[in-house]
Formats: structure tokens, C-alpha cells, sequence
């Protein structure tokens, strides 16, 4: 459960940043107090939980000065999308993480409704199921980097709406953000300017990432994580700006093995190389 600062924190009319964190659970949040639309120095907040008190996230929006959001919800239910609305129009920065109060973890659908979406965004972050993403992502002209964790999508519905986006250089899906065994960039997703994939799911069903010919043309450096499972990557050659990669898991696993081998053979046949690091 989320902690409580002192009320008294809503004087600090000055203060600019407020940031918690707890290494041992992500999940950690303090609970955002009435009166926090007297705080009108604040540019970042986060990650602060935001439940059932429809005055605080209203109260959210009144803070003309804030440009990164970071909310852990116990509540995303629909009543959000209007309150989210008067703030989101003036974000760079946004992470939502949902978590179960009790009633189970509810899903982060309240996006799709935002009446003023988030236009100016530059990083995202989303952890918690939706129904597919948002349309107005598409519209994302200045978002550089994204991190998907836990929202239980098939891979065309990250990558087939991603692929468009004019300024995106980084993607990181983490557990649980796609549910295809097998993840495909096709061809027809062009990415214009993508310099960095990394696919670091710790879970087993994950088997394949595919390239297609075409996709990815500026892509740098992937990351992809093999942990102790048997994985492949499929269609290396195709990615002709490829500079690095980063296999993460076991030396000891026969899988991350061979495509080491497979990276280095590859690297052989270019005029220039590509550099292959394992970390454990």
C-alpha cells in the first residue's frame, strides 16, 4: 500500500521535484494528499499513487508548471480520463504503473478517453493491461522513447503502431507486454529513425524474435534477453544498421550460445561489425 507524507507537505509551494522510490518494491508509492494544487513550482512528480480521491486528480491538473508524471494507480477506472485530460496536454514525461489494491489489478482502458491527450510527450511509460493502445499514440510526433511492461498485447498492436512514429529511437518491451510466442517486425514497419530494441521478457512462452527484409533499416542496437531459456533471434541479416547487440542471460545456456556464434558469423560477412556482448 502507498505511504502518506506528512499533510503539511502541500505548503511546499516552491518545491520543483518530488520524487519516491524503493529499490525491493517497484510497486511502492506515496499517496498524493489534498491540496497538492497549491504546489504550483512543481515540474516532476513521481511516483506517487493516486486511489479512489477524484479531488487529487483533478487537483492534478491545476499544476501548470508539471511536465513529468509518474502515478502508481489503485484506481484507473474511467472517472480518470477527464481529470487526466486537464494535465496530460502539457506532459514530456509520463509513466503509469496499476497495481491491485484489493480488488484486483483493473486495466488501463481510461486512456483510450482522455478528451486532451498527452500530445507533446517525449518518454512513456505504460505498466498495466489496455485494450490495445491508445489512437492518439499515433499522434506522438515528439516521443522519443517508449517501455511497455505487463500490458498483454500481440506484437502488431506495439510495433504496427509504433512503426510510424517520426521521432522514436528507443523501444523496451519488458514481461508481459506482448503475448505472441513469436515477435515479427515485419516489413511494412518501417520505423524511421528507431536506433534501440530492447526485448528483455524473463518468460519462457517468448521464443522468437523475427526480423523481416525491410524492417528496422536504422535500427543500432538490440538487447534481448535469453536468461536460462531456449530462444532465437531470426533474421539478423536483414537489420543492415545493426552496430550492437546485447544478449542477457547464462554462458552456460546452449541457446545464447549459438546465437553468439550465429551474431559473430554474420559480423564476418559485413564490412563493418557487429560488436556482441553476453551479460549475465
Amino acid at each position: 500500500m502507498p505511504q502518506r507524507p506528512p499533510d503539511t507537505v502541500t505548503d511546499l509551494v516552491n518545491l520543483e521535484h518530488i520524487y519516491f522510490s524503493n529499490k525491493h518494491r517497484p510497486e511502492a508509492a506515496w499517496t498524493l494528499p489534498q491540496g497538492i494544487k497549491k504546489m504550483k513550482a512543481l515540474r516532476l512528480v513521481t511516483k506517487a499513487g493516486l486511489g479512489y480521491d477524484l479531488q487529487v486528480a483533478q487537483e492534478i491538473g491545476e499544476l501548470t508548471a508539471l511536465h513529468g508524471l509518474g502515478l502508481v494507480l489503485f484506481n484507473s477506472g474511467p472517472e480518470l480520463a477527464q481529470a487526466f485530460s486537464r494535465k496530460g496536454r502539457h506532459l514530456r514525461f509520463l509513466a503509469l504503473y496499476t497495481v491491485d489494491s484489493g480488488g484486483g489489478i483493473q486495466k488501463l482502458n481510461f486512456l483510450h478517453d482522455i478528451p486532451s491527450p498527452p500530445l507533446l510527450l517525449r518518454f512513456a511509460r505504460i505498466a498495466g493491461a489496455i485494450d490495445g493502445l491508445p489512437d492518439w499514440v499515433k499522434l506522438l510526433r515528439d516521443l522519443t522513447e517508449i517501455n511497455l511492461t505487463s500490458t498483454e498485447l500481440r506484437g502488431d498492436q506495439i510495433l504496427g503502431v509504433l512503426c510510424a512514429l517520426p521521432s522514436l529511437l528507443s523501444i523496451t518491451l519488458w514481461r508481459n507486454s506482448y503475448t505472441d510466442s513469436d515477435l515479427v517486425a515485419r516489413a511494412e514497419f518501417q520505423f524511421p529513425v528507431l536506433k534501440k530494441l530492447s526485448v528483455v521478457s524473463d518468460l519462457d512462452e517468448h521464443k522468437v524474435l523475427r526480423f523481416e527484409q525491410g524492417s528496422m533499416p536504422t535500427l543500432e542496437t538490440l538487447e534481448y534477453r535469453f536468461g536460462k531459456m531456449d530462444k532465437t533471434i531470426i533474421g539478423v541479416e536483414h537489420l543492415t544498421g545493426l552496430k550492437q547487440v546485447n544478449l542477457l542471460g547464462n554462458r552456460d545456456n546452449p541457446a545464447l550460445t549459438r546465437m553468439e556464434e550465429e551474431l559473430k558469423s554474420e559480423s564476418n560477412k559485413r564490412s563493418s561489425t557487429i560488436k556482441v556482448e553476453v551479460k549475465e
